[in-house]
């Protein structure tokens, strides 16, 4: 595939004139109301890696100095991206409100599919069954939700990866979620995909002036082919980029 594919995704999915992937509520505003109207700044980072192209999109509120900063990575090789938000109250003053946080919302499309099947596992409840393979033929009308519990990041019956699988084309999608403590990930298949919702569960907060706060990752890679090459593909994109490796040996 074309190693320059995830920039476009990204440039044309970050740019001053769309909403971007994320959302949340500023002072009982949803962001989608006002986000278009905030400062925008594109900012291409350095890294020794060839495989990966970072990017730092920053929104400013003009009127309050709010500032939210989206970290983005692609990786080339795996035509994977990933993103996190920081809240940062640059202002002299408290912040107002900010809740609902998503940091993803957006529409996957796997082309003209006619369904599709969620694959993830179980998470943990000290049993025989943790972390066993879960399936879920999706059915439109209906949204599968997931969370952990007790503020542990597979605790319960939620595991944060998951499979997109459409069912007769070849374009699907994983995701995975990276938080240490209580997330959420929320699919409801459309006629033209499946809307994806995930972030920081029971986020309701505001900021001191100076204060900052970070998000979870979220983590997409889109694989072409069957469902066990999707997983595959996944497997390696963790070994290669998400593995701690010394002196550059695993």
């Amino acid at each position: 595939s074309d190693t320059k594919e995830i920039e476009k995704w990204i440039s044309s999915t970050f740019s001053p004139k769309k909403l971007p992937p994320f959302s949340f509520v500023y002072d009982g505003k949803p962001s989608s109301s006002f986000l278009k109207k905030w400062k925008f700044q594109k900012q291409k980072e350095a890294d020794s890696s060839t495989e990966k192209v970072k990017y730092q999109f920053t929104y400013t509120n003009p009127d309050d100095g709010m500032q939210v900063i989206c970290h983005v990575t692609g990786y080339r090789d795996f035509q994977a991206v990933e993103w996190v938000l920081h809240f940062s109250n640059t202002s002299g003053h408290r912040s107002a409100n900010i809740r609902d946080i998503n940091v993803a919302d957006c529409l996957f499309s796997g082309g003209k599919a006619s369904g599709y099947t969620l694959r993830t596992a179980a998470g943990s409840t000290g049993s025989r069954g943790d972390f066993r393979p879960l399936e879920y033929p999706m059915e439109t009308d209906s949204t599968y939700r997931f969370s952990p519990e007790r503020g542990r990041s597979s605790d319960g019956m939620a595991f944060p990866f998951y499979n997109l699988i459409p069912t007769n084309t070849e374009n699907g999608c994983c995701l995975a979620i990276g938080w240490t403590g209580t997330w959420f990930a929320n699919f409801t298949p459309q006629e033209n995909g499946v809307s994806i919702f995930s972030g920081l569960k029971n986020a309701d907060f505001f900021l001191y002036p100076g204060e900052s706060v970070r998000t979870p990752l979220v983590s997409f890679l889109f694989w072409t082919g069957d469902d066990m090459t999707g997983h595959n593909r996944f497997r390696q994109f963790i070994l290669a980029h998400h593995t701690r490796k010394i002196n550059g040996k695993m």
